[in-house]
């Protein structure tokens, strides 16, 4: 092993007879005017192990987000961390790349930013979901969107994160408001106009 003056976070592997395989961390520096090296070894075994079994929770969590019909995002900080195929589609994106790294929020109708933030906000300190909220979310060719979103506290990367889960309701919304306008429309006409009922009587004349 070469280096000079300094070696920063050089990761060694060794298998040792009494404990088996470790994974080392090594640091040194040269101390002026003296023909020695100062060396510092933390054994981050331990470590390593809980990154591999993320690494492994976080490929297992892709592999069947990835095949869910459903919209699924997860945040950190309000930083979209990763999107699901459904939700690529759902947010009008060419690929995940165009979607993950962005604020949560250029996703989100201004009108709805308020209520998006209480529900994470509420979830961080409850670690549980109050229900589907119906909000209006943005495309991004700046289309808005009616979708129900639902959400859970969970780990990422082990840090702290919120997956939502989003369905598209826009035309179950657009159905529903022609259904009361031609609803709407029934209640107004009036007899003069053929929205009335005329009764014939067997003995002449119109009721």
């Amino acid at each position: 092993m070469k280096f000079n003056n300094f070696l920063n976070d050089f990761e060694v592997q060794h298998t040792f007879e009494s404990l088996g395989p470790r994974t080392m961390l090594l640091n040194a520096r040269t101390i002026d005017g003296l023909k020695m090296i100062l060396l510092a070894i933390e054994d981050i075994t331990k470590r390593k192990e809980a990154e591999e079994k993320v690494r492994r929770s976080e490929e297992s969590y892709h592999s069947l987000a990835d095949l869910s019909s459903e919209a699924i995002l997860v945040t950190i900080e309000e930083n979209l961390r990763y999107a699901n195929p459904a939700a690529v589609r759902l947010l009008g994106a060419e690929t995940a790349d165009g979607i993950i790294g962005r604020p949560l929020f250029d996703f989100v109708a201004p009108e709805d930013h308020g209520s998006v933030r209480d529900r994470i906000a509420r979830l961080k300190q409850q670690k549980v979901d109050n229900g589907l909220l119906e909000q209006r979310w943005r495309r991004i060719d700046g289309a808005d969107i009616d979708a129900e979103m639902s959400a859970s506290a969970i780990s990422w990367g082990g840090e702290p994160a919120v997956q939502m889960l989003l369905r598209d309701i826009s035309a179950r919304k657009s159905a529903a408001a022609e259904r009361g306008t031609a609803v709407d429309r029934g209640r107004t006409k009036s007899p003069g106009t053929g929205g009335g009922h005329r009764v014939h009587c067997r003995w002449g004349g119109d009721l």
